[in-house]
């Protein structure tokens, strides 16, 4: 799981094509508005499955 956070630099871009490269592992969250980090996690973790999370914060 990938979240952007609504972010102008043309990440979530790179986020999709990884994804097209590993479709069935990669999971791509884009936030409609820059909504803090904290809130960012909160969505990822939303839509995460498995059985467990790991959280890194990354500015790219």
């Amino acid at each position: 799981m990938l979240v952007d956070d609504a972010s102008g630099d043309g990440t979530v871009t790179a986020l999709h094509a990884f994804r097209q490269q590993h479709p069935e592992r990669v999971r791509v969250v884009a936030l409609a508005s820059n909504v803090g980090p904290y809130n960012a996690i909160v969505a990822g973790i939303a839509h995460a499955t498995g059985d467990c999370n790991v959280v890194i914060t990354a500015d790219m």
